[in-house]
């Protein structure tokens, strides 16, 4: 890939106030998550797929995943009592941020996201929405005929 200057950088993108739009993905906030919607079944493991970018001046300090939850600020996963041992990012601490939740409970089912932080004021990112897990005793999938 050819390098960018950051002149050249600053002509292609449009800020907002949260994030920036830009054609190369070094130069905005983001987070994807490869699947949207996951069923999974009791007992099993599920991997969250998912990857990040932000501004190249920037310098990441701490990323986590966490479990929405309405009108509460996020909490790592890996710190709260019902995940103990059972998280476990995958992911190379770089761009990609894929989380493994073992021992699949129902209590597990919701809304999952990714979030990162820098050390500038408005260094803060959650990919939103996140990933909804469905966790059931069993799993219906749909036959494609071709």
């Amino acid at each position: 890939m050819k390098a960018v200057t950051p002149a050249q950088s600053m002509a292609l993108m449009i800020y907002s106030p949260l994030q920036c739009v830009s054609v190369f993905s070094k130069t905005c906030w983001s987070v994807t998550y490869t699947d949207r919607r996951v069923c999974s079944v009791e007992g099993s493991s599920v991997e969250l797929p998912c990857t990040y970018s932000y501004p190249i001046d920037e310098k990441v300090e701490h990323t986590f995943w966490y479990y929405v939850r309405p009108n509460e600020d996020p909490q790592d996963l890996s710190q709260e009592e019902q995940f103990t041992g059972r998280v476990e990012y995958v992911g190379d601490e770089e761009k990609n941020c894929t989380l493994r939740i073992r021992e699949l409970r129902k209590s597990d089912s919701g809304e999952y996201r990714f979030r990162f932080s820098t050390s500038t004021e408005r260094g803060k990112f959650s990919g939103k929405p996140g990933v909804i897990v469905n966790v059931t005793g069993t799993c219906s999938h749909q036959l494609l005929q071709v």
